[in-house]
């Protein structure tokens, strides 16, 4: 015996209440969801779930096989089936066969348009953007029915991994004079750590269909800076009149002060997932050109060794160092998020970000100038030359950008 669920009644009476008094009281954006199952000779039914959105003069129900737009301010009443490919209206005035007419004809990518009737001679067929049925369901479903471009604009916190590098440089004079040996090294450490603050995001979609789009996106990260860097200079030498080994008591430091900015410009594809409500599940995934710039700035000692008779000198100075390197490299870029549709221009997002970054050879520079030594009066002059012959002794290192995780939050629109 057939046992309709009460839930069926509940239901048909809500759509027909609503749907007849829709203009006088429907508030924006209500939403009504039911569900339904049957019982016959022992066997139930899968549950089925119905949604009903009512809008301001628009009333969207859906069943998940067929779809009913009512307008209102237009007087008709649309209906798709996606698995037919049939797209039709009727108007709400009249069903006699007198009144109606001939729908008018809708096609877009392999859609095709059967009549309700057959007719004498099919319609013209006019293009998708000249009908009103596009617009009516734009603005009664709240999301493009076709190709779209979307702006969107956020921010939100970015988190990296601690990164440290070393740079060594060690130097040996041979005997001279009544030098028996002399040695200093320069040890120079940096170390980066997370930002402080938030990054923006700024992206453009094309929308090919309402699930997949191509997203160009510039990422503005917030720098990271070189927390705790520092040179430890040591010097030890040794007179051949002396078995002594003197060095430097305490060893000097210089504190190393910088940042690294690394910034994405990606391109990839964003897809859509079926909505649920109005949340809008999505994922990302493209290829990430980096904009990167390594600034940082230290100090470095620099022995030396001459002789004024009938005494020899030992002393170091202080050479300004420097690293000012931009440089660019490929990675990549993914993530997932959910829209929050608002209405059928905007929506609010939140999303995961994942940046792959890239690595990079970097070097100290000297500055060419006239320093003065520690201990005496003795001057010294750095030309370009030099400059990059004391250069060739620091090696270089590599700093690499790595893995990014940013969450970001803000505003999309249609535009």
């Amino acid at each position: 015996m057939k046992k309709p669920v009460i839930a069926i009644r509940l239901a048909l009476f809500m759509v027909v209440a609503i749907t007849a008094a829709a203009p006088a009281f429907a508030a924006p954006d209500d939403s009504i969801v039911s569900q339904q199952t049957r019982t016959y000779m022992g066997n139930t039914t899968p549950l089925m779930t119905q949604e009903m959105w009512v809008i301001d003069q628009a009333v969207w129900m859906s069943s998940g096989r067929t779809t009913a737009l009512i307008r209102f301010d237009l007087g008709k009443r649309f209906y798709l089936n996606p698995a037919q490919k049939h797209y039709y209206e009727e108007s709400l005035a009249g069903t006699s066969a007198a009144d109606q007419a001939v729908p008018e004809r809708i096609q877009e990518a392999g859609w095709n348009y059967v009549p309700a009737k057959p007719a004498a001679q099919p319609p013209s067929k006019p293009a998708l953007h000249s009908t009103p049925l596009r617009a009516a369901a734009e603005k009664g479903i709240g999301a493009p029915a076709g190709k779209s471009l979307v702006l969107s604009l956020g921010g939100g916190p970015v988190f990296l991994p601690a990164w440290e590098a070393t740079s060594t440089y060690n130097r040996y004079l041979y005997p001279y004079v009544v030098l028996q040996s002399l040695t200093e090294s320069n040890t120079l450490t940096l170390s980066l750590k997370p930002p402080t603050g938030v990054g923006l995001g700024l992206g453009l979609t094309y929308f090919l269909s309402p699930s997949l789009g191509i997203q160009f996106r510039i990422d503005l990260m917030p720098n990271r800076p070189i927390v705790d860097g520092l040179n430890e200079y040591t010097m030890t030498w040794k007179w051949l009149t002396s078995s002594t080994l003197y060095s430097l008591d305490p060893s000097p430091t210089w504190p190393i002060v910088g940042h690294l900015r690394a910034h994405p410009v990606s391109l990839g594809l964003l897809a859509r997932l079926p909505a649920v409500s109005r949340i809008q599940p999505y994922f990302q995934a493209g290829v990430a050109y980096f904009l990167c710039r390594l600034k940082a700035e230290s100090q470095i000692g620099y022995a030396q060794t001459w002789v004024e008779d009938p005494y020899q000198y030992v002393d170091y100075f202080t050479l300004p160092v420097s690293i000012d390197e931009f440089f660019n490299g490929l990675g990549f870029m993914g993530g997932a998020g959910l829209e929050w549709l608002l209405g059928s221009k905007t929506a609010v997002f939140v999303q995961a970000d994942y940046f792959a970054g890239p690595s990079q050879e970097v070097g100290w520079a000297v500055e060419p100038g006239t320093y003065s030594a520690h201990f005496s009066s003795m001057t010294l002059s750095i030309d370009e030359n030099n400059a990059r012959i004391i250069r060739s002794y620091i090696p270089t290192f590599t700093v690499k950008v790595g893995s990014l995780f940013r969450i970001l939050a803000g505003i999309k629109i249609i535009l």
